[in-house]
Parts: structure tokens; C-alpha cells; sequence
């Protein structure tokens, strides 16, 4: 039997070789799932006589998958499960609302679990929930309805949320979604914001030019963010925050990170996760400017502006915006203020606009 075969049977466990998706079937009341899918994937080197139970990823595809396809490597999640021992556990729901789980889809989850740890040593009390599209709402619903059962969860481009309660702190959130997905990033964002004043841990990642998709970026962070919070990542204790702006991070204990606005902070905990979620700081490789290059023009809606760079700079060098008389170009404003020296001793950008009369 091949990786990619799967075989599904009803109510009772069926145990197959190792490298198949698996299937159990429970019965509920919906109309739809009077005998409901639930897939999974066991993970390569699995040992049944080991102490520890293996951890579980419940991963929800897009809107009535069927769940084998995710179970099988839809998304490579396989490859991942294999690599750092975790169960992927993977319902394949159709209609009834499934993504409501106090309706009925969270009970059948529960008993669907409860069916696999029969054969194999599995943790159904600290789960991770996933989804993607319409699984994304699945995914941080369930993690609401049950937090102290939630070791992490993840909803990219995600459309409907749960509401925020202080019952969710210390239950690890990630949050991502493409800036071209415009109506989910408006949702996707509130979410993250309204989470953060209760003091929620949220993770926020805006993926750039993006539209209603699971870009690799997203996956990577996913990975490293449950990798991380499962205990499975290689367990570096330094901290580090983002600046969603710029998407690079910086030591926790930096001046750098001490000047993030408090909305534009991203707490990342480990390198690993820090390196998914952005680019590391580079104040420490120097840029030379030559004499011809100083000062350069451009136009924004409009609107003229000069930026003027110093004699050398660095990823952590700052820009400060000048404002001229009324009628003043960009040029004079940068020539008559007089902090060329200023700016070349503290590798600072002096950028001025060119406002005309009446603007």
C-alpha cells in the first residue's frame, strides 16, 4: 500500500500500515453526516510503546473537503506531522453548519479522537487546530469553544471569528491573511486588535499582495508557530519582536524594538518562529553612499519629494520628514534647515515634500 492509498470504514477503528491515511465514521443527528469522516494521518516512526503521547494537529481544508486529500499531504502538512511526531487528524464534514461545533461537529470531533486513541497513544486533551478558507472559521471556533482543551490554533484568511473573551489568554493564536484579500484582512485585523486589548496572545501576519489563498509564507509561519508552541521546535529561549511595517524583527532587548508602536508589535518567542514570521534586523551590515548618490527625487500622487541619504547607513538608520515655508521646494527645504551634518553623523534621511500654494 502506497502513501497516497487510504481506506475508510464505519464507527470502529480500522488499523492500516503506517504510511496510509486512516478513516474512523461517527454517527451523529445532522442530515448530512449520519455517518461522519474523520481522517488522519500517523506519523512516520510512530512507537507505540513510547511514554509520552503524541501530539495532535486537527486540520479542516476548505469548505465540505472531504478530509482525505488533507490527511494524504494536501498542503505538505504530512511531511511536517512526520518530521516532529504529530498526529494530523482531519474531518471531512459536509453542510449542517459543521463549522458551528456546539451544533454538533465538535461532540462528533470529540468522539472521532476518542476512537483513534484506542489504537494509538495519542494527547486529545491539549489539541492544535488549523484550517484553511472555510476551515479557518472551524478551526479557531472549536479552539473557543473548549480553550482549556487548546494547546494553539491558526486561522489564515480566515472570515469569521469567535468573540474575544478573557478565557482565551494563554491559549497561543495565529492570525494571518493576504492584504488583497481585502474584506477578511479588515475582519482578520479587528480580530487580532480587539484579542490584544483582553490580552490574548495573537500572532498577526499580513501577507503583501495576497489575495483569498494560503500563500507559502503563511504555511511557514504556521508550521514554525505550532512546531514552537507543541515544545517541538529546537527550544531557543530568546524572544524577539516585529515590526509589522517593516516586517523585521528585532531582539526583545533592543533599542530597536523599544521604539514599535504598541499596534505594530509582534512578540516572537524562539528564532525559529521569528525567522518564518520576518527578516532579521540588519543594522549590522553598512551601506556607503557615494557623493553622486545623495540625493535623489520622485513623485507620490503628485506630489514632488526629495530624500537626501547620509554618507553611510544601516537597516536600523531612521528617516525625518522636513517641512518647508508655504511655495517651498523639496530642495530648499533640505539646504536652508541646515542638518546635512546632523544626518551624516547619525546615518539619518532628511526627506522633504514640495507642497505648492493652496495644497
Amino acid at each position: 500500500m502506497t502513501q497516497k492509498q487510504a481506506t475508510c470504514v464505519a464507527v470502529a477503528l480500522f488499523v492500516l500500515p503506517l504510511a496510509a491515511a486512516q478513516c474512523v465514521r461517527v454517527r451523529t443527528k445532522a442530515p448530512h453526516n449520519s455517518a461522519a469522516a474523520v481522517w488522519y494521518h500517523v506519523p512516520q516512526g510512530y512507537d507505540a510503546m513510547r511514554r509520552k503521547p503524541y501530539p495532535v494537529l486537527v486540520y479542516f481544508g476548505g469548505r465540505n473537503c472531504s478530509g482525505e486529500k488533507e490527511a494524504s499531504g494536501n498542503l505538505g502538512w504530512d511531511k511536517w506531522a512526520d518530521e516532529h511526531g504529530v498526529f494530523l487528524v482531519c474531518p471531512g464534514f459536509q453542510d449542517d453548519e459543521y463549522w458551528e461545533p456546539q451544533k454538533w461537529s465538535g461532540l462528533a470531533l470529540l468522539n472521532a479522537l476518542a476512537e483513534i486513541r484506542r489504537a494509538y497513544n495519542i494527547n486529545d486533551r491539549r489539541l492544535c487546530y488549523y484550517g484553511y478558507s472555510a476551515g479557518s472559521p472551524a478551526a479557531n471556533l472549536l479552539a473557543a469553544r473548549r480553550p482549556g482543551r487548546c494547546a494553539a490554533w491558526g486561522s489564515p484568511a480566515c472570515g469569521v471569528f469567535h468573540e474575544p473573551r478573557a478565557n482565551m489568554r494563554g491559549v497561543p493564536a495565529l492570525v494571518t491573511c493576504g492584504d488583497a484579500d481585502s474584506a477578511r484582512y479588515v475582519i482578520s485585523r479587528r480580530f487580532v486588535e480587539k484579542s490584544r486589548r483582553l490580552g490574548i496572545d495573537v500572532t498577526w501576519k499580513a501577507i503583501q499582495n495576497h489575495p483569498h489563498d494560503v500563500p507559502p509564507d503563511s504555511l511557514a509561519l504556521s508550521r514554525a508557530f505550532f512546531a514552537h508552541h507543541l515544545g517541538l521546535d529546537a527550544g531557543d529561549s530568546a524572544v524577539f519582536v516585529g515590526d509589522d511595517q517593516t516586517n523585521v524583527y528585532y531582539p526583545a532587548d533592543s533599542a530597536e524594538a523599544a521604539f514599535i508602536p504598541a499596534l505594530d508589535r509582534e512578540t516572537l518567542p524562539g528564532r525559529e518562529l521569528a525567522e518564518a514570521w520576518g527578516s532579521a534586523d540588519n543594522a549590522d551590515t553598512r551601506v556607503e553612499v557615494s557623493d553622486g548618490e545623495r540625493t535623489e527625487s520622485f513623485a507620490v500622487d503628485g506630489v514632488e519629494f526629495s530624500v537626501r541619504a547620509p554618507r553611510s547607513y544601516t537597516g536600523s538608520s531612521r528617516i525625518a520628514v522636513l517641512f518647508g515655508g508655504r511655495g517651498w521646494a523639496a530642495e530648499r527645504t533640505l539646504s536652508e534647515f541646515g542638518l546635512s551634518g546632523l544626518a551624516d553623523r547619525n546615518d539619518l534621511f532628511l526627506l522633504s515634500p514640495s507642497f505648492r500654494d493652496g495644497e
